[in-house]
């Protein structure tokens, strides 16, 4: 059932957007849409994903991949890099070779961390869209 805040309660937890972007991720005109959902599933971890969409020119999204981010994760940022876009890391502007790369850093938790400490593990990762499908190319 839907509550105020954006969020989606159900039996099995919630489902709450944390972050969303639209860039275009195939080079077609039209923005995408990429996003990072939270579950709290009413256990002891709260799960992180990544949903990517495709746009056509009705408007109509069909989703072309979803990635597991992690238990309890700190996020950082998610970006679509095109026209005019700057690296959030380096501040410096994204060559036009790389625009349509979907790009997000955040924490995760170290092989053998504890889940009760904040996560200290920095990760970058960006991926293209390749004939229609979500393709990690880059991943540190």
């Amino acid at each position: 059932m839907p509550l105020n805040n954006g969020s989606y309660a159900g039996e099995d937890g919630t489902v709450s957007l944390l972050e969303s972007v639209r860039g275009d991720l195939n080079n077609d005109e039209i923005n995408d849409i990429a996003a990072v959902l939270r579950l709290d599933s009413k256990g002891s971890g709260i799960f992180y994903y990544l949903n990517v969409f495709l746009a056509d020119e009705h408007g109509e999204l069909r989703l072309v991949g979803e990635e597991f981010l992690g238990d309890r994760i700190s996020f950082d940022f998610l970006e679509i890099y095109g026209e005019g876009s700057v690296s959030p890391l380096t501040g410096i502007a994204i060559h036009p070779d790389d625009y349509g790369q979907l790009a997000i850093a955040y924490s995760a938790h170290a092989q053998g961390q504890s889940y009760a400490e904040k996560p200290n593990l920095y990760l970058t990762r960006h991926w293209r869209v390749s004939d229609d499908r979500l393709v990690v190319f880059e991943n540190y």
